[in-house]
């Protein structure tokens, strides 16, 4: 018997960027945030870089390197359901990215979508 095929999602793979600009078209701050918190908080977008393979996810935000394992449990002609974790297994997340074009969005834990954008090497 063989072992059970693992699932792709070929849209994902390759080179996916933050995308600050598309992210904060639509984002919406809290009233009594200062302008001055806002412009802070916004310098921590477009930074990350994600490179998926069939298995792993290399991310790298300001020269940290991390890697994570991932599968897809499921999939629809819009957007992809991954499961994540950390080399040691201690941590694990669901994340349901959903396809725009050359973009794609995850709901970030403030309820907000940040946006990533394919980048071609």
């Amino acid at each position: 018997m063989s072992a059970p095929r693992r699932k792709i999602d070929r849209r994902l793979l390759g080179t996916w960027k933050s995308d600050a600009r598309r992210t904060f078209k639509d984002w919406i701050f809290p009233p009594e945030l200062s302008e001055k918190k806002r412009k802070r908080f916004k310098k921590l977008f477009g930074k990350l870089t994600l490179h998926y393979t069939p298995s792993r996810i290399i991310s790298d935000y300001r020269g940290e390197r991390q890697i994570k394992h991932y599968e897809v449990l499921g999939k629809d002609s819009g957007s992809v359901a991954i499961l994540s974790w950390s080399s040691d297994r201690r941590t694990a997340e669901i994340d349901h990215i959903r396809f725009q074009g050359q973009h794609y969005w995850i709901l970030t834990i403030a309820g907000q979508m940040e946006f990533f954008k394919r980048v071609r090497r």
